[in-house]
């Protein structure tokens, strides 16, 4: 299971802290969360940062 662990805004924008699940491989995760960023219309000015 995925779920959000964390989330902020200030005067720069934005943030969404997304913890990927154990059984997902974080690759196809990302995709899909760009997906999702596109169907909302803001995909061009977010930023996707991956780390362990």
């Amino acid at each position: 299971m995925s779920q959000i662990t964390g989330a902020g805004y200030g005067m720069g924008g934005c943030r969404l802290d997304l913890e990927i699940g154990a059984g997902l491989a974080p690759g196809p995760a990302a995709k899909r969360l760009r997906a999702v960023l596109t169907d909302l219309g803001i995909e061009e000015c977010a930023t996707v940062n991956v780390s362990d």
